[in-house]
């Protein structure tokens, strides 16, 4: 229902700031594998594949990692 409403905008705008509070240097998040909208949506948004930080629970979930610097 939220699609298209600005919020994972607004979303990632938090932890953007919350990561600088933190001093942290990288924001990291994982997508299930075959989330290709979403994961096209992180890549717009600055975010590269990072596998070494993947998450694999098979045959029931596989996470893939991405990451992006804080402030890039």
């Amino acid at each position: 229902d939220q699609r298209g409403s600005g919020l994972s905008l607004k979303l990632m705008e938090t932890a953007e700031r919350q990561a600088r509070e933190w001093q942290a240097k990288w924001i990291c998040l994982h997508v299930r594998r075959g989330a290709t909208g979403i994961a096209a949506y992180y890549e717009r948004q600055g975010f590269v594949r990072d596998p070494k930080g993947d998450f694999d629970r098979l045959p029931e979930v596989f996470l893939q990692a991405y990451r992006r610097a804080v402030g890039a």
